[in-house]
């Protein structure tokens, strides 16, 4: 920052030896310096991959160019020892399932507006793969829809198949590299490119908790162990992608988003209890009928309503579940992405906490699914008690995402036995 221009941001000049690199500008989001200085906005700050032919021992140089009169500032210094080109690994074993099966749009953790898509809405083999904003686009666009498909290893870990729905083509690692960067200099590209069952096609989804942010997921290619990465944390519209060194910075982290209509209508509408396959006679229920009161498991029903739920479909794979006896909707409190998200009644608005995907799971079992948060409807620890809690948890294959749909059935009421004359 100068202070000259103090809300500008200025020009980053980085020496490796007597190498000049200029960086662009200071224009990345750095909180922490609006904060510290009020009235120069918030940003100020830069990160940047620089390619160089220089290997060895380095002297490294950032300087801040001076904008109006003075001298430029140097803000850091240092030695590093630069490698020639990085190498990765193949990886003989994946991860264990971490999602079901289906369409997602892969966001990344930067933005959630910011959507990968296949460049151009192009079939072709080689097609570059970027970044895009969803809402400059139909948000039906197949060009950023993937299909995700788990290939076990016979172990329970494994790799995804993770094909464009618009082309049916595959996330694919170009040439099937194993290096970080090309002989160009260029970061290794990702593509599409026709399934052709090789190893740069496979994809380890490592699952990260990402706190406020939800579930975050990094992909790693099979054939090199690297990362899929947003060059240099850009988000605009076309910012490509490459691979890069696994580091879990916010570039590697995404939000695998479930696509509502590829599951559609798999519930008639209708009156339901709502029943846990770890206690089928059991099902879940309302603790009161106030906004905010809690979801929890009660014993056998009741046939006072607190434990029936009106279920009907609004259009586009999403449900509402509005509770029979407080008139409330089922909701995800504060609409909070974290892990064991609660889940409550609240007065139906028609916002994604009271959206739900009601996945066929088979056997007569549904997955509900959040739209605010892509987490599943859970019964918390796999415990069977009267007032276990019911939250929103990631994919867990234990059952205690597994839930019937009961029909109600209004108690019959008993005749009289007919009057003697």
């Amino acid at each position: 920052m100068d202070w000259d221009t103090p809300t500008q941001p200025i020009a980053v000049h980085v020496y490796i030896g007597d190498e000049g690199h200029n960086i662009s500008l200071a224009d990345k989001l750095r909180t922490d310096v609006g904060n510290v200085y009020p009235g120069t906005g918030n940003n100020h700050g830069f990160s940047a991959t620089i390619l160089t032919e220089k290997t060895g021992r380095q002297d490294i140089s950032v300087f801040a160019i001076n904008a109006g009169e003075g001298n430029n500032k140097l803000i850091g210094n240092g030695t590093v020892t630069i490698s020639g080109r990085v190498k990765g690994a193949r990886m003989n074993t994946g991860y264990a399932r971490t999602i079901q099966d289906g369409y997602y749009h892969i966001a990344s953790s930067l933005g959630d507006r910011w959507w990968l898509t296949v460049a151009g809405m192009s079939n072709d083999n080689g097609a570059n793969v970027t970044l895009y904003d969803y809402s400059a686009r139909d948000f039906d666009c197949d060009e950023q829809l993937f299909y995700f498909r788990f290939i076990d290893d016979g172990s329970g870990k494994g790799f995804y198949k993770i094909t464009n729905k618009k082309s049916g083509k595959c996330l694919d690692v170009a040439d099937g590299s194993v290096y970080m960067y090309g002989t160009d200099g260029n970061p290794t590209n990702v593509q599409q490119y026709e399934d052709n069952g090789s190893v740069a096609q496979q994809w380890a989804i490592q699952e990260i908790d990402g706190g406020d942010k939800g579930m975050l997921y990094t992909l790693y290619a099979k054939c090199s162990g690297f990362a899929l990465d947003l060059f240099c944390q850009k988000t605009e519209n076309n910012a490509n992608i490459s691979m890069h060194t696994g580091n879990e910075s916010p570039a590697q982290l995404w939000r695998l988003v479930p696509y509502a209509p590829s599951v559609g209508r798999t519930l008639a509408d209708g009156e339901y209890q709502i029943v846990p396959k770890l206690a089928e006679s059991k099902a879940i229920g309302a603790a009161g009928t106030a906004a905010g009161a809690n979801i929890a498991l009660n014993s056998s029903y009741l046939g006072d309503g607190k434990q029936t739920f009106d279920v009907s479909y609004l259009g586009n794979g999403y449900y509402r579940i509005i509770n029979k006896y407080s008139g409330l909707s089922l909701d995800v409190a504060n609409a909070s992405r974290k892990l064991g998200a609660n889940v409550q009644l609240w007065g139906y608005n028609g916002n994604d906490t009271q959206k739900w995907i009601i996945k066929d799971c088979g056997g007569g079992y549904y997955d509900v699914v959040s739209k605010c948060n892509a987490l599943s409807l859970n019964l918390y620890g796999k415990f069977t008690a009267d007032g276990t809690n019911i939250q929103m948890w990631k994919t867990d294959l234990t059952g205690t995402q597994s839930w019937k749909f009961i029909p109600y059935k209004k108690t019959m009421q008993k005749t009289q036995p007919p009057r003697a004359f």
